[in-house]
């Protein structure tokens, strides 16, 4: 085979992997038990709590909500009801946005938000949407405060047995009251991976979006961590793969101090 022949082979190789790559792939959650992955997948009916490890993880936080409502709706055609206050005055991290969401796969027509004037206003609006049987996902931001707590969690997850719709509630980060959820996951930013590319400013692209997520209670596995990728182009999560630079920094020899 000639040289240009071996070339045009192997460009055609990429192009194919590329395409495969872009081909969205079903489930979301990559049918991986091996890697954890798939303990991410909400069961129908299932009340789930997300809360920041720290104040500064709340956007991180909150892209995991998105991408996981994305995941989820995968499940349904219905639409996904968001439901949050309109104006928290112990948050400010900013609004939804369509561009943001559609990064994660979620489709902003397909989204319908509720805005209420309190916490109280935002379980209300989720136990009402968890009744109805037509939507594919239910999510909640009360903020903080004590209305969400065991009375509040239980009927929540009383209507989502109903219906058999999946609930994800994100907490405040220093709301730590105890719930009817059997699942909470404590979430905060990952290094992501760099991207080869570069701006006129030398500066790298964003990479693609990472999490550590912490089973603070699940089934069995209380404490237990793990990193999480969400893939932009196949639109699921995946196991991320070691940062070149860890390894680099491994394999590099150290530096022997002078003495004195």
């Amino acid at each position: 085979m000639s040289s240009v022949s071996a070339t045009r082979a192997a460009t055609l190789e990429a192009l194919r992997r590329r395409l495969r790559r872009l081909e969205p792939q079903e489930p979301a959650f990559l049918q991986s038990e091996a890697t954890g992955l798939a303990g991410l997948k909400a069961s129908p009916g299932e009340l789930i709590d997300l809360r920041p490890r720290a104040y500064f993880d709340t956007p991180a936080a909150f892209s995991f909500l998105a991408a996981l409502a994305s995941a989820a709706a995968r499940e349904s055609t219905g639409p996904v009801l968001w439901c949050r206050r309109a104006s928290d005055p112990a948050s400010d991290f900013g609004n939804l946005h369509p561009h943001g969401l559609t990064r994660f796969g979620l489709d902003a027509g397909r989204v319908i938000l509720a805005t209420a004037r309190d916490a109280a206003g935002v379980l209300w609006a989720m136990e009402e949407g968890a009744q109805s049987r037509g939507l594919a996902v239910v999510l909640g931001e009360p903020g903080q405060g004590g209305a969400y707590g065991l009375t509040a969690s239980r009927r929540l997850k009383l209507a989502a047995k109903e219906s058999g719709a999946a609930l994800f509630v994100l907490r405040a980060f220093a709301d730590a009251e105890p719930t009817a959820a059997r699942r909470r996951w404590g979430v905060a930013a990952a290094p992501g991976p760099p991207r080869p590319w570069r701006g006129a400013a030398g500066l790298p692209a964003l990479g693609a979006p990472r999490w550590m997520v912490v089973e603070e209670r699940g089934r069995g596995q209380d404490g237990a961590a793990r990193e999480v990728e969400w893939d932009e182009q196949a639109l699921c999560f995946r196991e991320p793969q070691p940062m070149a630079d860890r390894t680099a920094g491994a394999d590099r020899p150290q530096k022997k101090r002078r003495a004195g």
